[in-house]
């Protein structure tokens, strides 16, 4: 499913934990570790809407961050 951001994220059921509530939605990225579930999610799906697969679903998204500016006040430091 791809997120509001255009990134690919899989619904993961993860080994060894059988209560639903323990799946995650995951991003591409971050299936490197099991390729070989990738490769039979698109064999067995090959008409999914989030296929195919590009190469900037293999890339974490940047996340902006937005700083306040820095801005000093100084009281009781006027003209004199």
């Amino acid at each position: 499913m791809p997120d509001g951001h255009g990134q690919l994220y899989f619904h993961v059921k993860w080994e060894g934990y059988d209560d639903e509530s323990a799946n995650t939605w995951e991003p591409m990225w971050h299936l490197s570790n099991c390729p070989e579930k990738v490769d039979e999610f698109i064999r067995t799906h090959p008409d999914h809407p989030a296929l195919p697969i590009k190469d900037n679903d293999m890339k974490p998204i940047r996340a902006t961050t937005r700083t306040p500016t820095n801005r000093s006040t100084r009281k009781g430091r006027g003209k004199h």
